[in-house]
């Protein structure tokens, strides 16, 4: 009988690449800005890189305006960890999956989601978005135009 119990002290329990929810991680290098724009990476030059910044220019806003912070697929990084360090209003999930921030709720891709005191945008990765005129026509008509214009 005994030896039919499973054992529960040998059970992994929360896998690694969760525990980076609970870590605490600082980077020195990002300030708080109005909107946080959190990508699949791109390098620096590149078409993906450029498409942003048309992106970003159309809804006025400059460079010192957003903060960017590049997640490789299957990167986890902790939303909690990130709000009060960053303060973003507005958080553009370019290609990135709103559980790859440790956030469990249901997101409507291309629309505005409120969730935790800020407005998210889950859509499409940059690259695809260079690919895809139609959805880059709904991203402004639908989002962007409602959150950075008057």
């Amino acid at each position: 009988m005994l030896n039919e119990l499973p054992d529960i002290f040998s059970t992994q329990v929360i896998s690694a690449d969760i525990d980076v929810f609970w870590q605490q991680v600082s980077d020195t290098a990002l300030e708080a800005k109005n909107t946080l724009v959190i990508s699949e990476p791109y390098g620096p030059g590149s078409e993906e890189e450029q498409q942003l910044v048309k992106m970003l220019s159309a809804c006025k806003l400059s460079p010192d305006k957003y903060t960017v912070v590049k997640l490789a697929p299957g990167e986890n990084r902790a939303w909690f960890r990130l709000r009060p360090e960053l303060q973003p209003s507005i958080v553009l999930l370019l290609g990135v999956h709103p559980a790859q921030l440790g956030i469990s709720a249901l997101m409507r891709p291309h629309d505005i989601n409120p969730f935790d005191g800020a407005r998210f945008v889950p859509t499409a990765s940059l690259a695809e978005l260079l690919t895809n005129a139609a959805l880059k026509q709904h991203l402004w008509t639908n989002v962007f135009r409602v959150l950075y214009t008057p």
